[in-house]
């Protein structure tokens, strides 16, 4: 149950870390109203997609899959260990958010 208990809070942190990346990413690339969304194979952005979106929509996915993995434990029986689940999709949403705004930093450097 314990470590039940530290995955959650482990996935929390995580979810409330990106949100403090995406706030941070939004400031400082709030010159931009469009950001680029999708690079082509050799690095040039093919899409670009509002900025808030882009930087939030991250978090918010990780929030909901979060709350919904908790609410399913209420519910359904913990077949395997749920305490990995929450562990991965912790560390995959704070990943996905790093390399998101990775991907951008280069290029709004090379803006005016």
């Amino acid at each position: 149950m314990g470590a039940l208990i530290a995955s959650v809070v482990f996935a929390l942190i995580c979810c409330l870390a990106i949100f403090v990346l995406a706030r941070r990413a939004d400031r400082r690339l709030a010159r931009f109203r469009r950001i680029p969304w999708q690079f082509g194979m050799g690095g040039e952005p093919t899409y670009f997609g509002p900025r808030r979106l882009f930087f939030y929509f991250t978090p918010c996915l990780g929030a909901v899959l979060i709350i919904l993995m908790g609410l399913s434990l209420t519910v359904l029986p913990a077949n395997g260990n749920p305490a990995v689940a929450f562990l991965s999709v912790g560390a995959s949403i704070l990943a996905a958010q790093l390399l998101l705004i990775w991907l951008v930093e280069p290029w709004a450097r090379t803006q005016r």
